[in-house]
């Protein structure tokens, strides 16, 4: 994120956050159209027999991807958290199969989105906390520090 302030100083954090959750969108959206049994039907070709892995496979990778790799805070995964669980069923009955409606395939991705969407969350409270402590520590350090100061230049030390 560094990196592409200093090139594009236009850009502010929130900014590359939501380029970043913006991106995986368009992935996502990607991955539904071109998904193999999906695309026949747009095209017209006849269904014929497909498997849903790659397609959940795809849409658990963005996850994934999203969640671990990119710098992104929580709040800005959400929506796609919602989308990626939701992308399944919907081209489920936009482009209706012919086996059965997977119904193991949506609850297994979204116990997979909804564990990644939990660590990341806990991830991002941690961090927070062990900040916290940082910031705290730094602060009595630097009152300590003064106080040291103040009582070796022979002043009379204040309430702090």
């Amino acid at each position: 994120a560094m990196l592409v302030q200093r090139h594009c100083p236009f850009l502010s954090c929130r900014r590359l956050e939501l380029v970043g959750a913006t991106i995986s969108f368009v992935f996502l959206i990607f991955g539904a159209f071109t998904e193999d049994f999906n695309m026949r039907c747009l095209l017209g070709a006849g269904t014929g027999y497909s498997t849903d892995a790659w397609f959940l496979l795809f849409i658990d990778s963005v996850v994934t991807v999203s969640h671990l790799v990119l710098p992104l805070r929580w709040s800005v995964l959400w929506p796609l958290e919602i989308a990626s669980m939701l992308m399944f069923p919907m081209t489920a009955v936009a482009f209706p199969r012919p086996w059965d409606f997977p119904v193991a395939n949506v609850l297994t991705l979204s116990l997979l989105v909804g564990a990644a969407s939990i660590g990341k969350r806990n991830l991002e409270l941690r961090e927070r906390e062990a900040f916290h402590i940082l910031l705290r520590e730094r602060t009595l350090r630097a009152r300590s520090e003064f106080r040291l100061s103040q009582k070796e230049a022979g002043r009379p030390l204040g309430r702090s």
